[in-house]
Protein backbone atom coordinates (compact mmCIF):
# COMPACT_ATOMS: atom_id res chain seq x y z
CA UNK A 1 0.00 0.00 0.00
CA UNK A 2 1.07 3.58 -0.44
CA UNK A 3 2.33 6.27 1.90
CA UNK A 4 0.30 9.42 1.81
CA UNK A 5 0.33 12.99 2.97
CA UNK A 6 -3.26 13.76 4.00
CA UNK A 7 -2.70 17.46 3.37
CA UNK A 8 -1.77 16.85 -0.28
CA UNK A 9 -3.28 13.59 -1.47
CA UNK A 10 -6.87 12.92 -2.52
CA UNK A 11 -6.46 9.14 -2.43
CA UNK A 12 -5.49 6.70 0.32
CA UNK A 13 -5.47 2.90 0.20
CA UNK A 14 -4.73 0.34 2.89
CA UNK A 15 -5.57 -3.25 3.84
CA UNK A 16 -7.57 -3.79 7.01
CA UNK A 17 -8.49 -7.03 8.75
CA UNK A 18 -12.05 -6.73 10.06
CA UNK A 19 -13.36 -9.09 12.75
CA UNK A 20 -15.40 -11.94 11.31
CA UNK A 21 -13.88 -11.75 7.83
CA UNK A 22 -11.47 -14.42 6.63
CA UNK A 23 -9.37 -12.13 4.45
CA UNK A 24 -8.16 -8.54 4.76
CA UNK A 25 -10.30 -5.91 3.06
CA UNK A 26 -8.87 -3.19 0.87
CA UNK A 27 -10.05 0.18 2.15
CA UNK A 28 -9.84 3.04 -0.33
CA UNK A 29 -10.54 6.64 0.63
CA UNK A 30 -11.18 9.24 -2.06
CA UNK A 31 -11.21 12.78 -0.73
CA UNK A 32 -12.97 15.06 -3.18
CA UNK A 33 -13.31 17.83 -0.59
CA UNK A 34 -16.55 18.70 -2.35
CA UNK A 35 -14.60 20.25 -5.20
CA UNK A 36 -16.30 20.40 -8.58
CA UNK A 37 -13.02 19.30 -10.18
CA UNK A 38 -13.54 15.77 -8.88
CA UNK A 39 -17.28 15.45 -9.52
CA UNK A 40 -16.85 13.78 -12.91
CA UNK A 41 -14.81 11.01 -11.24
CA UNK A 42 -17.29 10.27 -8.46
CA UNK A 43 -19.45 7.77 -10.42
CA UNK A 44 -16.31 5.85 -11.40
CA UNK A 45 -15.17 5.67 -7.77
CA UNK A 46 -18.60 4.65 -6.53
CA UNK A 47 -19.20 1.96 -9.14
CA UNK A 48 -16.69 -0.39 -7.52
CA UNK A 49 -17.49 0.57 -3.91
CA UNK A 50 -18.96 -2.05 -1.62
CA UNK A 51 -19.77 0.56 1.00
CA UNK A 52 -19.31 4.29 1.47
CA UNK A 53 -18.64 6.81 4.21
CA UNK A 54 -20.17 10.21 3.53
CA UNK A 55 -18.54 12.97 5.54
CA UNK A 56 -19.78 16.53 5.93
CA UNK A 57 -18.77 19.59 7.96
CA UNK A 58 -21.21 20.20 10.82
CA UNK A 59 -20.54 23.93 10.57
CA UNK A 60 -21.36 24.06 6.84
CA UNK A 61 -24.97 23.31 5.91
CA UNK A 62 -24.09 23.29 2.20
CA UNK A 63 -21.66 20.38 2.71
CA UNK A 64 -24.57 18.39 4.19
CA UNK A 65 -27.01 19.27 1.42
CA UNK A 66 -24.41 18.27 -1.22
CA UNK A 67 -24.64 14.75 0.18
CA UNK A 68 -28.10 14.42 -1.38
CA UNK A 69 -26.57 14.83 -4.85
CA UNK A 70 -23.79 12.43 -3.97
CA UNK A 71 -26.35 9.89 -2.72
CA UNK A 72 -28.20 10.11 -6.04
CA UNK A 73 -24.93 9.54 -7.92
CA UNK A 74 -24.25 6.53 -5.72
CA UNK A 75 -27.65 5.01 -6.49
CA UNK A 76 -27.16 5.60 -10.23
CA UNK A 77 -23.59 4.29 -10.21
CA UNK A 78 -24.53 1.10 -8.40
CA UNK A 79 -27.70 0.65 -10.50
CA UNK A 80 -29.88 0.06 -7.43
CA UNK A 81 -33.31 1.37 -6.44
CA UNK A 82 -32.13 3.13 -3.28
CA UNK A 83 -29.37 3.24 -0.68
CA UNK A 84 -30.88 0.47 1.45
CA UNK A 85 -28.79 -2.15 -0.38
CA UNK A 86 -25.45 -0.36 0.12
CA UNK A 87 -23.66 0.04 3.47
CA UNK A 88 -23.51 3.80 4.10
CA UNK A 89 -22.02 5.59 7.08
CA UNK A 90 -22.88 9.27 7.56
CA UNK A 91 -20.30 11.25 9.54
CA UNK A 92 -20.54 14.86 10.67
CA UNK A 93 -17.27 16.43 11.74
Amino acid sequence: MQDNDPTLDDFFETKKQFPGLAHPTVVVIYDTAGQDTYQSLVPQYLRSAEGVMLIYAINDKESFTKLQDLSKKLVLSKNVADLSTIPVVLVGM
